[in-house]
């Protein structure tokens, strides 16, 4: 810097030759990274007790941009909270309300999660009631002025009855092996979108109506397992033999079937990378799980989970409800009331601008007048205001006549950030003085006179635009991009 100033500064060590260093930069981030997969822990932060009777409350976020294994669990194209979560935030909270047992819970509505933005998480575990258990609910919205909905309900237990392992053996002898990658086909075929974080089922058999399933988590997922009291994505692949169990191959079957009610669910480790499930059809259509790991050592057990077909219209709502904490904003011109605002004690120059045409020539124009006028000694609280004509347009289709002058408005926009409360836009369509002199009256900043109305302009929401879809050409070409998973490899051969 010293040299670059004009000075020449004389190095009086002996040495005058001083080594560089033998790497080029050296980098220390001190920045927490928001976008980084985090482990359970950061989905509940500590509970707050309640002063009127010992309940807790959880709060949390869920982001796919901080965890972003959860995108990689989606319905019908929507990505989708896994049921499993719920079953992981209770029983982490369980663990803090000395409660370890989930006895039951109920998801009672899909959470769709937003491509951007966070879903804010609420759970709440009331005082122990007269039989020992906890009552709890789990609530989310996708932004801070959207309702709450309640996704689950359940109730904790502080302890279950004893569970003996299973036989250790492994395989069961007599058990037929299924194909795994056959499974995601025809989950895929129902609208099970699962990605690499959720594809977890890497061996499967089937003996009568038991099934038997290993489930191994993925080695960045495995790294975080510790975190969780059992991840979502491990629960959740230990289930993907249900919804085609007994299906023949290219059945869509009656839609789509997801977890809707555990009971008696009990966690006996944590931290699991690698689990063996048995899956056991139970009289009322449910079915009972048991997990453990390679030894044979129990991780969890429920004596009955059901699952549920999601209905049809499920998502369309709830996607759009996920998508509403980050609506989309339009520039839309707003009427003013009658009066305006008046701008007492003010003196206003007004300066009118014609570029004849040229926007190069009013840019200069508006430049020059704007520089002169801010170069000139003035009173406090005076302004320049830069008119123009029809240089803005107020309505959709309204004819531009001066369209030139456009480049007025944003050059003087820019000098308005820079001279706050010293400058005024005025588009008009007419050239009586005492209109525009009327018009400036007001304190905005920006004004369009139309048929002696004012409008200024205001950010409004406005739901997105879905354009149509053109029909395919039958003789065109279609390019499919990733044609070598189950979903492209499907539509490839529709359109052949």
């Amino acid at each position: 810097t010293t040299h670059t100033h004009g000075h020449h500064p004389t190095n009086h060590t002996p040495n005058p030759h001083l080594p560089l260093p033998t790497y080029p930069f050296t980098h220390h981030h001190y920045w927490l990274d928001a976008t980084a997969d985090t482990d359970g822990a950061a989905l509940l932060a500590d509970p707050v007790e309640l002063a009127d009777g010992g309940g807790l409350v959880f709060s949390g976020e869920l982001a796919t941009g901080r965890h972003p294994w959860l995108a990689d669990h989606a319905v019908n194209g929507v990505p989708l909270a896994p049921g499993t979560l719920f079953v992981d935030l209770a029983l982490r909270a369980g663990e803090r309300a000395d409660a370890p047992v989930l006895d039951e819970l109920t998801l009672e509505a899909p959470l769709p999660l937003p491509a951007t933005g966070a879903v804010a998480l609420q759970l709440t575990v009331d005082a122990p009631a007269a039989d020992g258990r906890r009552p709890f609910t789990v609530h989310a919205r996708t932004g801070g002025d959207e309702p709450w909905t309640r996704h689950a309900s359940g109730s904790l237990a502080a302890s279950a009855p004893a569970t003996a392992a299973p036989d250790a053996a492994w395989p069961p002898a007599g058990a037929v092996p299924l194909d795994a990658e056959e499974v995601y086909h025809r989950l895929a075929e129902r609208g099970y979108d699962y990605g690499p974080a959720f594809r977890n089922l890497t061996a499967a058999w089937q003996d009568g109506t038991t099934l038997f399933a290993e489930v191994r988590l993925p080695e960045e997922l495995a790294l975080t397992a510790d975190g969780f009291a059992l991840h979502p994505a491990l629960l959740d692949a230990t289930l993907h033999l249900l919804p085609v169990h007994g299906a023949p191959a290219g059945d869509p079957g009656d839609g789509i079937r997801l977890p809707f009610a555990w009971s008696r669910l009990t966690l006996h480790a944590t931290g699991a990378g690698l689990v063996r499930a048995r899956l056991t059809e139970l009289p009322n259509g449910g079915v009972a799980l048991t997990l453990t790991d390679p030894t044979g050592a129990l991780v969890a057990t429920a004596e009955s989970l059901d699952l549920r077909t999601l209905p049809a219209d499920a998502l369309s709502g709830a996607g759009r409800r996920a998508g509403s904490a980050d609506p989309l904003y339009a520039l839309d011109w707003i009427e003013l009331a009658a009066p305006p605002t008046p701008a007492t004690g003010t003196a206003t120059t007004v300066v009118t601008i014609d570029g004849s045409g040229s926007a190069r020539l009013a840019a200069h124009r508006a430049l020059a007048a704007v520089q002169q006028w801010l170069a000139e000694e003035h009173p406090e609280g005076a302004r320049l205001a830069v008119v123009t004509r029809g240089a803005v347009a107020v309505t959709a289709g309204e004819p531009l006549p001066g369209l030139a002058e456009s480049a007025v408005w944003g050059l003087v926009r820019t000098a308005q950030t820079e001279h706050p409360g010293r400058l005024v836009l005025l588009d008009t369509d007419t050239d009586e003085p005492e209109a525009i002199a009327a018009a400036l009256q007001t304190v905005e900043p920006q004004l369009a006179l139309r048929s002696g109305t004012l409008h200024t302009p205001r950010l409004t929401t406005t739901p997105p635009r879905h354009q149509p879809h053109s029909p395919l050409n039958p003789n065109g070409t279609v390019l499919i991009t990733g044609a070598t998973g189950a979903l492209g490899t499907h539509l490839a051969h529709h359109l052949v």
